[in-house]
């Protein structure tokens, strides 16, 4: 087994996400993704809509945190994926937010302005959540930016502010999907998961440490936080992909 497989198995072990492969069921109404995916990649953001779409009552993961072990683990991609197939085989509200305050990039993705956001939020208190809130492809899909860049933003991730606003985005939306900055670099994705229900980790095959991750998992676990699954990004099987799908 690689030292990847090894990590991936020992993470997947510790949240307890992977078990059988699960599959979304569509709803009657699904909707086009607006950043449309296939095979592998699209397998696996379908195991993460699943899992946040079927919980119910406690064990319903409604707001979650996603972030990466270390800087280009691609939690950013993956959380503008698991949003775009959420809101598209969903009913429920959808909201995106950019707290990668440093480095915001689900602006892009989504291919909308990034000039008022998250940030903009945490400083003036007059600002209302749907002011900055932009709706996406005409569905109950929306993004919160991470909004102009300050030099204390580490200071606003960690505040009492973010608690407060948090919540109001909590009450906004059905479902929220918080990208924060990587967890090995920074302490907002700690402090975002005590606000969440819980946090997706983003394994990157290619160039995680297993020590790291396994330690940062320990790290989530005794602050509290609860890590409901794991993600193994830039995977290339040796398998062709044609030939995979018939093991």
């Amino acid at each position: 087994m690689s030292r990847h497989s090894e990590l991936f198995d020992r993470v997947a072990r510790e949240s307890g996400f992977f078990g059988k492969p699960i599959y979304v069921k569509m709803h009657a109404r699904s909707r086009t993704p607006i950043l449309p995916i296939q095979g592998r990649t699209r397998s696996e953001i379908e195991k993460i809509v699943n899992r946040l779409s079927r919980g119910s009552g406690e064990a319903a993961c409604k707001t979650v945190v996603i972030t990466s072990i270390e800087q280009g683990g691609g939690s950013s991609w993956i959380c503008a994926h698991t949003g775009d197939l959420l809101a598209a085989s969903t009913d429920g509200s959808v909201c995106l937010v950019d707290a990668n305050l440093n480095s915001p990039t689900l602006h892009d993705y989504m291919g909308v302005s990034n000039r008022c956001g998250l940030i903009d939020l945490l400083k003036d208190p007059a600002l209302n959540v749907k002011q900055v809130a932009t709706r996406l492809a005409g569905r109950d899909f929306w993004l919160i930016p991470g909004g102009s860049t300050p030099e204390d933003s580490e200071c606003l991730a960690q505040s009492d502010r973010m608690r407060d606003r948090i919540a109001e985005i909590r009450s906004a939306f059905e479902y929220v999907l918080i990208d924060a900055p990587p967890v090995g670099l920074y302490n907002d994705a700690l402090a975002l998961g005590q606000l969440a229900d819980g946090v997706l980790l983003v394994v990157r095959a290619s160039s995680t440490r297993r020590d790291s991750a396994c330690r940062l998992t320990a790290e989530l676990l005794a602050s509290g936080v609860k890590l409901i699954g794991a993600v193994l990004n830039d995977y290339a099987s040796p398998i062709p992909e044609a030939i995979e799908k018939w093991l």
